[in-house]
């Protein structure tokens, strides 16, 4: 059975830390069966963090939309941020 495991914390409390050694060390996390899913053209903001956010809430920010206005979050469903 699978498991996603979600690290969300308030502003200042290491999840963009945690998101970005994550996707540094993607192949050693596989080694050891973890899967760390990433989206390359949202890695340069710790991974699929803010995307999934997103996807969730259904809109994304004026940010997130001037950052990347090729993803069209609304197109999105939890189960591709993952894939």
């Amino acid at each position: 059975m699978k498991q996603a495991i979600i690290h969300i914390g308030a502003p200042k409390t290491g999840t963009t830390f945690l998101q970005k050694h994550f996707c540094l060390n993607k192949e050693l996390l596989k080694r050891n069966n973890i899967y760390y899913p990433i989206d390359e053209t949202v890695s340069k903001i710790a991974g699929n963090a803010k995307l999934l956010a997103m996807v969730l809430d259904g809109k994304p920010s004026s940010r997130f939309s001037r950052s990347f206005p090729q993803l069209n979050v609304s197109e999105l469903s939890v189960a591709e941020v993952f894939n």
